[in-house]
């Protein structure tokens, strides 16, 4: 019916825009050129004006509850008022995690906290061959056990940075223009 494909169309602008605000950009322009919102064209004049104002998701999880209503009044969706608002309420859970993702976003880490943790690590890793000559004398197994601490410490630290930010664009970030695509 034309309801659900409604609620389809605005649940993928939900997930488009909690994607783009996941990767700091515009929804328009990226819903134009990379993220795919089911049947952009099915929007009315004032739909699109609305949109390419950047809404927030609040806006579209009014827009959905409001469907879901509008459903419910029209006998459209007939369900009991307990499963109507549960689904509701799941919504909201999901804007809430959105909301909690974008928090974590933009608190960057501490600076203090990671040039401390860098200048640690290359104290590490210009005392660990003096450390391991307290275990051993032969300086090829020194080499080895070094090599092996100091690279392990530093390949963690290289996979914080990674994860710090999972929405970029290189190739071990979250490829968020599948997970549109999935959606879909």
């Amino acid at each position: 019916s034309a309801c659900m494909r409604r609620f389809a169309i605005l649940i993928s602008c939900m997930q488009a825009k909690a994607i783009t605000e996941m990767r700091g950009q515009n929804l328009i322009r990226l819903s134009l050129s990379e993220l795919q919102i089911l049947c952009p064209d099915e929007f009315d004049d004032e739909t699109r004006r609305i949109l390419s104002t950047d809404p927030s998701s609040l806006v579209l999880f009014n827009w959905v509850q409001r469907l879901v209503l509008d459903a419910i009044e029209h006998k459209i969706i007939v369900a009991p008022a307990p499963l109507v608002s549960r689904t509701i309420a799941e919504l909201s859970k999901c804007l809430l995690a959105m909301e909690r993702a974008r928090g974590l976003m933009c608190i960057p880490f501490p600076s203090p906290y990671e040039k401390t943790v860098l200048v640690l690590l290359l104290i590490h890793a210009a005392f660990c061959p003096f450390a391991s000559l307290t275990w051993t004398d032969r300086y090829g197994v020194i080499c080895v056990f070094t090599f092996t601490l100091v690279f392990i410490n530093w390949a963690l630290y290289q996979i914080a940075v990674v994860l710090e930010a999972p929405f970029g664009k290189d190739e071990v970030n979250i490829d968020c223009i599948s997970v549109q695509t999935s959606l879909n």
